[in-house]
């Protein structure tokens, strides 16, 4: 077959179903598309396959083009921009862009239309009125022989009159292309060779005569799907590889049309870390659950671009503009990829301590904000101070608030081993002590280093507890854990009547 001639300006596509939200394996099909027309100086568009009339919604077209511009991959051409996402890497609003659209699919029926009457008037497509109760009995029948169903050809022997009276009768019919191969004398190989999977072989005898346009009018996924991108100049196919059993039947289409096919690149899916389909049960899967999550795209795009695919220096934390750079060979891992939370948590914290102290105190309080059960901790004393000490503990942005409970709104949860560790003779003890050292400057609302250190002192001086024996018992009193900031950090930031109560509770 005439394929692309790889010398072309690459055009590359990422063509969504909004039928529900941008999920990862999505968004990594969009990021690999888009990091290959960038390094390759190409074009990167947007289309919106929205043919199927019963599942696609304005709200989930929205969700997919809201998600597109959170993780900042702009396109070249497609529809316009959503205007309300305010993402720094993407103007806003404005117009459909570029020399092919509509990018609707729903917008060109009458495109599909013209193609598939040249098929028709060609031969090589034909109406069907067989039901959809007869072609299940023939599913079932196949089925109960242990055979694949094929389409039989039924009507493909139609004479010109039959189908004009079942037209006149107004009898429902859906268009069928002419694969030639419903009958084993016209089956033959087809053979292609994909850029992930190399050479790769289907017998056109199972795929049969398919449809390409259904009852209600519209195009079928591989019929619209095939002349969309041969309209639009598509060079390369970079898609996951559970499209793969579509491809025999639209490089039949792009012969029977006399369009050069592109080049195919079949990626790997991605797993869960169970090594199964990634789901729910492990986390977040779509865009907008990450995003409310509080993890920040950048360090998103670098964990979904190492799915799968890894540059040549092997980095592992690599910046939006380095990917733009580095991604100039479609060399895929053939195993699937393993969706890995820790791997994301831990590029998502480093992102967060790496940032300004201006810009993670703006993006703690902007999350602290939207919630009513949060909102209150923005009126803490010296918060500005008490964010920038907890950033190292965030993983993400949401965290802020996890972290902020366990200083200021400590659970009492200590049991086992942790609470025998606070035995009631130390508890009095520390109270004891606390009271006397921390009565003395009651003016100050904070409790002073040097205090600190006098109670540290008096601790191993009088009660004999130093080192684990005085801090562990002492954290867990007043933090209700042995893990978090340092102690003396700590009486920097909770009121000295605050301690004064979690030492004698």
């Amino acid at each position: 077959m005439n394929i692309a001639s790889p010398g072309q300006k690459p055009r590359l596509r990422f063509a969504p179903s909004p039928t529900g939200s941008l999920h990862v394996g999505g968004a990594r099909t969009a990021l690999f598309n888009y990091l290959y027309a960038r390094a390759m100086g190409g074009v990167f568009v947007l289309r919106i396959e929205d043919t199927d009339r019963e599942r696609s919604t304005d709200q989930a077209t929205s969700e997919v083009l809201q998600s597109l511009a959170w993780l900042g991959i702009d396109w070249d051409e497609g529809p316009a921009y959503p205007l309300d996402e305010g993402s720094a890497h993407l103007p806003s609003g404005g117009k459909e862009r570029g020399d092919y659209g509509p990018y609707y699919q729903s917008k060109r029926l009458s495109i599909y239309n013209e193609q598939m009457d040249r098929l028709v008037s060609m031969g090589k497509a034909y109406l069907c009125f067989c039901t959809d109760e007869e072609l299940g009995t023939k599913r079932k029948l196949a089925e109960s022989m242990g055979r694949p169903y094929v389409y039989d050809g039924k009507c493909r022997a139609l004479t010109p009159k039959e189908r004009e009276i079942r037209c006149s009768q107004k009898v429902p019919y859906t268009i069928r292309f002419h694969s030639s191969s419903g009958a084993p004398s016209n089956a033959r190989e087809l053979v292609f060779n994909d850029m992930v999977k190399h050479k790769v072989r289907f017998n056109t005898e199972l795929i049969g005569d398919f449809v390409i346009r259904k009852s209600n009018g519209f195009p079928t996924y591989n019929f619209a799907v095939v002349v969309d991108d041969a309209l639009m100049n598509i060079t390369h196919i970079l898609r996951g590889d559970d499209h793969i059993s579509n491809t025999p039947r639209q490089l039949l289409l792009y012969e029977a049309l006399g369009y050069a096919p592109p080049l195919f690149a079949h990626v790997a899916m991605i797993l869960g870390p169970r090594r199964e389909k990634l789901s729910k049960r492990d986390g977040a899967t779509s865009i907008i659950e990450f995003k409310r999550a509080g993890y920040y795209p950048d360090p998103f795009i670098n964990h979904l671009a190492l799915l799968g695919w890894s540059p040549e220096d092997g980095v592992e934390i690599i910046s939006r503009n380095d990917l733009k750079k580095a991604f100039q060979s479609l060399k895929f891992a053939s195993a699937p990829a393993i969706f890995d939370y820790h791997k994301l948590d831990y590029l998502n914290g480093h992102y967060i301590r790496g940032l300004s102290d201006e810009k993670i105190i703006a993006d703690f309080k902007t999350f602290l904000n939207s919630k009513t059960s949060t909102a209150s901790y923005l009126n803490v004393p010296k918060i500005d101070d008490l964010l920038l000490l907890l950033r190292g503990h965030c993983r993400k942005i949401s965290d802020i608030a996890t972290e902020l409970a366990k200083l200021l709104d400590p659970a009492d949860k200590l049991v086992g081993d942790e609470k025998a560790l606070v035995n009631e003779n130390s508890s009095r003890s520390l109270y004891s002590l606390g009271e006397r050292i921390f009565s003395e400057n009651i003016d100050d609302p904070f409790i002073s280093a040097a205090e600190f250190e006098r109670f540290k002192e008096g601790a191993a001086r009088e009660l004999g507890l130093k080192g684990k024996a005085f801090f562990i018992p002492l954290r867990l009193k007043l933090m209700q854990s042995s893990k978090g900031i340092e102690l003396n950090k700590y009486f920097e930031f909770i009121p000295r009547e605050t301690i004064l109560t979690r030492l004698h509770k």
